[in-house]
């Protein structure tokens, strides 16, 4: 057997697929499906980390349309400790299952650490600036989950 026939194998038996662009994206919904009709515990591996990131990132996006940001270029650009940029984190650290390094590498946020911090900062936050973008926030993972709802399979 050739070697790239043995990683295609070796793809397949760890719970994945072979096919092209298209395949991956039907597959995607099925799980999308799959995981909206039963408990997320029961599932684990690759298709359901990229479920998580794939969605992470719609969230994402509406988040930054929600804030009025031209795109993730412009919050890499802001501080660390800029409160958009920690509504951001909030926003997809309390919606959905992803990782730091997630947030790490599409942020900009530098050390794990400021992740933790930018979430504790903007979630006991009072001041009226933070309770304004919270509010966007939730608007905003409000209309995602509905159009979620909408497009479900």
């Amino acid at each position: 057997m050739e070697g790239e026939d043995k990683e295609d194998l070796k793809a397949l038996r760890r719970g994945w697929f072979l096919g092209g662009e298209e395949f991956l994206e039907r597959l995607e919904g099925v799980v999308k499906g799959a995981l909206g009709e039963k408990k997320r515990e029961s599932f684990e591996g690759e298709a359901v980390s990229r479920h998580d990131e794939i969605e992470a990132e719609r969230l994402l996006q509406a988040g930054i349309r929600a804030l009025g940001l031209a795109g993730i270029k412009e919050v890499k650009r802001l501080r660390k400790n800029d409160k958009r940029k920690q509504a951001l984190v909030w926003l997809v650290k309390s919606r959905m299952v992803v990782g730091h390094e997630w947030i790490l590498d599409r942020l900009e946020m530098g050390h794990r650490s400021n992740v933790t911090r930018a979430m504790a900062g903007f979630r006991n936050g009072g001041d009226r600036k933070t309770r304004g973008l919270k509010a966007k926030m939730i608007k905003c993972s409000d209309l995602y989950r509905k159009a979620g709802a909408d497009n479900a399979l």
